[in-house]
C-alpha cells in the first residue's frame, strides 16, 4: 500500500514534538548521567522493539541480506551522528556555550537542502527557499532567546561544566559549523538508507551500530576534556524504570518518525521539520505555565511559522 506524500513531512514534524516533550526528561538525566549513556540506554529500549515489528511487519526487506551501499550509508550517518557530530557539539558547548553552539548547529538544514539539490536533483524554488531560511533563523532566534531569558533552561546541561579543560573559544565556533556540516550528513545518509531499507529495520542497524559507538564515544570525550569516563555506558536502573515510557516515546515513535520523514520528504523540507524540537518546546512551556513570555522567542516562533507555510 502506498502511503500519501505528506506523511512524511508530518512524521519529520511528529519527530520533532516527541524531542520537544522528552527534552525535559533528558535535561534531567543528564544531571547524572553523561549524554552516551542516555543514548546507549535510548537504543537499548528502542531496539528490541524495533526488531520485533520488523520480524513481524517485513522480514522480506532483509530475507536476501542488507545491501552494503545501504549499510554503508546507515554506519555513515551513526559516525556523523553519535562519534563525530555529538563530539564536536559537546566540544563547542563547553568553549561557547549551549545556546550558542546549538544555533550555529542547527544551520545544519540548509546544507541538507543543498545536498537535496547537489545529490538528487531536487527543485528548490523561490518559496521554499525562504521557507527554509525563515524556518532556520526563526529556530536559532528561540534557542539563543531561551538560551539568555533562562539559564537553568534544559539547554544548559550540568556535565558541561565539570571537565576541567575547554577548547578556545575560535575552535569552539569551528566545531559548532563542524557540527552543523556532520549533522547535515547524518540527514542525508539517513534518507539515502531510507529509500532502499523500510524505517523500521534502518532503526535496528542505527540503534545496533550507536550502542557499540557509544560507550566509545563516551571515552573519547572524557579523553579530550581530560575528565572521567563513564563509569557504565547505560543510565541507572532506577532512572531507566523512571524514563521508561520517553525511551518508548521518543527512542522508538520519535526515531520511526525521524528516518521515515527524512527518506519520504524533499531535504529541503524534512531536516528543517526535524530539528523544531526548540521551537515546539516553547508553546509547551506556556501552556504548562513555564517560561516567560520573551519578545525575541515570540519573533522566533512567528518566523518559524511563516517559514512552514512557504515550506
Amino acid at each position: 500500500m502506498e502511503l500519501p506524500s505528506w506523511l512524511g513531512a508530518l512524521s519529520a514534524l511528529g519527530s520533532s514534538v516527541t524531542w520537544a516533550i522528552a527534552s525535559s526528561s533528558y535535561a534531567k538525566l543528564a544531571a547524572h548521567h553523561p549524554a552516551t549513556s542516555i543514548n546507549f540506554s535510548r537504543a537499548t529500549i528502542a531496539l528490541p522493539i524495533f526488531l520485533v515489528i520488523a520480524l513481524i511487519t517485513a522480514p522480506e526487506a532483509v530475507s536476501g541480506g542488507v545491501p552494503a551501499g545501504t549499510l554503508g550509508w546507515v554506519a555513515l550517518s551513526v559516525i556523523a551522528s553519535y562519534a563525530v557530530g555529538d563530539v564536536c557539539f559537546f566540544l563547542s558547548a563547553l568553549s561557547i556555550g549551549v545556546p550558542s553552539a546549538l544555533a550555529i548547529a542547527s544551520t545544519f538544514p540548509l546544507l541538507s537542502a543543498l545536498a537535496g539539490v547537489a545529490l538528487r536533483g531536487e527543485a528548490l524554488s523561490a518559496h521554499r527557499a525562504v521557507g527554509v531560511l525563515l524556518t532556520v533563523g526563526g529556530t536559532i532566534l528561540v534557542i539563543l532567546a531561551t538560551g539568555r531569558g533562562n539559564p537553568g533552561a534544559p539547554l544548559e546541561t550540568p556535565h558541561l561544566a565539570r571537565p576541567k579543560h575547554a577548547p578556545a573559544k575560535r575552535w569552539g565556533l569551528g566545531l559548532a559549523f563542524a557540527t552543523s556540516f556532520f549533522w547535515s550528513l547524518n540527514a542525508v545518509a539517513v534518507a539515502e538508507a531510507g529509500r532502499t531499507l523500510p524505517a523500521l529495520w534502518v532503526n535496528v542497524l542505527r540503534m545496533s551500530f550507536s550502542m557499540a559507538f557509544c560507550p566509545l564515544v563516551g571515552v573519547l570525550i572524557a579523553g579530550l576534556t581530560r575528565s572521567a569516563p563513564p563509569r557504565r555506558p547505560w543510565v541507572s536502573a532506577k532512572d531507566i524504570k523512571k524514563s521508561l515510557g520517553i525511551f518508548i516515546m521518543e527512542g522508538f515513535g520519535g526515531s520511526l518518525m525521524f528516518t521515515y520523514g527524512l527518506a519520504h520528504a524533499p531535504l529541503s523540507v524534512a531536516p528543517a521539520l526535524c530539528a523544531l524540537a526548540p521551537v515546539i518546546a516553547v508553546p509547551i512551556a506556556w501552556a504548562q505555565g513555564q517560561g516567560r513570555f520573551l519578545s525575541v522567542r515570540t519573533l522566533g516562533v512567528l518566523l518559524v511559522v511563516a517559514g512552514l507555510v512557504l515550506l
